[in-house]
């Protein structure tokens, strides 16, 4: 219904907004081009992400944690995946999915959406800032692991359900592709790559990706969106 709702939009659309270069050649193919849309599309970055790039970045990382009462010594990592909402409770992926059973290390917390056993819970906080508070995340192929490439920090992708994901729902790009870190289906093989996440290994990749995937992020999305907002009300 969401997707039948957007092509109907875009068809009368005069602008849409893209959050990246490559997100524009989707939006042509994969929405207007379907629709008989004409709109223009102008790049101009998510503006859910400005907080992450803006100049109170560094003040509202601290402020973060310390409303998650996060001593200076402790790691956070932010435990995010997409949520399986067809999916019945007892499902083997969402017990993969469980943040209880990533691997435990020395002063490292996990924060996610519920509090279970050792898990700090962070429901209903802003994702952003969540993020901004974290040192590293356990993410999936869900599109939270682009904004993450703003952080610059170390992540691992925890996918059991990626070969079901590909054929009943599809991808819009490749995972293995896209992802910046260490992947597997398996909570037990996280456990070995979980080091590897935490070095250089990865780092160039981060850099890559980003300059691919999230390029026209500057933290002033929101101003640029208002802007063309106000062009088309002249």
């Amino acid at each position: 219904m969401r997707s039948r709702t957007i092509l109907g939009m875009s068809a009368y659309a005069d602008v849409v907004t893209s959050p990246a270069s490559f997100a524009t050649a989707l939006l042509h193919s994969r929405v207007l081009e379907p629709a008989g849309g004409t709109a223009q599309v102008r790049e101009t970055g998510s503006p859910r992400n400005d907080v992450t790039l803006g100049p109170r970045a560094q003040a509202l990382r601290v402020a973060a944690r310390r409303f998650l009462e996060v001593d200076d010594d402790r790691v956070v990592v932010m435990h995010a995946p997409v949520e399986r909402r067809s999916l019945e409770p007892r499902d083997p992926v969402l017990r993969e999915l469980d943040p209880d059973r990533l691997p435990e290390r020395g002063r490292i917390d996990v924060y996610a959406e519920r509090r279970t056993g050792r898990v700090r819970d962070v429901s209903g906080a802003r994702v952003p800032l969540v993020a901004l508070a974290s040192d590293a995340a356990v993410l999936d192929y869900g599109p939270l692991r682009f904004d993450y490439l703003l952080q610059g920090k170390p992540m691992a992708f925890l996918v059991p359900d990626l070969a079901h994901h590909q054929e009943t729902v599809g991808l819009a790009l490749d995972h293995a592709a896209t992802a910046a870190g260490p992947s597997t289906t398996s909570t037990a093989e996280l456990a070995g790559i979980w080091d590897g996440m935490w070095g250089d290994r990865y780092a160039g990749i981060r850099q890559q990706l980003r300059r691919s995937y999230v390029d026209r992020e500057h933290g002033d999305a929101a101003q640029r969106v208002a802007s063309i907002i106000l062009d088309l009300m002249e």
